[in-house]
């Protein structure tokens, strides 16, 4: 296909959004395997029939197929990405939003009782600890 169709910026950005949705389809496939997950704060039950799973597992490789399209006609790049990438982005995504979760930064959403830090902040720090281990591990290679 001609290539002048798009610039590089639409290419990226129609890579980008579909990339998403891959991902997006990959994540929803592994939780279509299961039936629950019962975790502390979250939990995930699969409400839909052995039907539905079906039609959908069926649209999912639909939508994989018209990836595959955009990908030929738009001559699209692939991307590998490492299980080590994935899961330092996370840390590093997980680290700044509990960062923000210390006694002084709540106080955007109200009055902070004197006490909280003392409570709060060291849950915060030992959470954020185990969050570096993590990355640390996966600067490892030994781990």
């Amino acid at each position: 296909m001609d290539k002048a169709l798009l610039n590089p910026a639409q290419k990226n950005s129609i890579r980008i959004a579909l990339r998403l949705l891959e991902e997006r389809l990959f994540w929803i496939e592994t939780l279509l395997s299961q039936k629950e997950h019962r975790g502390i704060l979250y939990s995930f039950q699969n409400d839909l029939s052995h039907s539905q799973i079906s039609h959908v597992q069926t649209l999912f490789q639909e939508i994989e197929g018209l990836i595959a399209r955009f990908k030929e006609v738009f001559d699209l790049p692939s991307e590998e990405e490492k299980l080590s990438q994935i899961m330092n982005g996370s840390t590093s995504y997980f680290w700044s939003i509990i960062a923000d979760k210390k006694a002084d930064k709540l106080k955007r959403y109200g009055d902070v009782s004197p006490d909280l830090s003392r409570e709060l902040d060291p849950l915060v720090d030992h959470l954020i600890a185990l969050l570096n281990e993590i990355k640390r591990v996966l600067g490892n290679p030994e781990g």
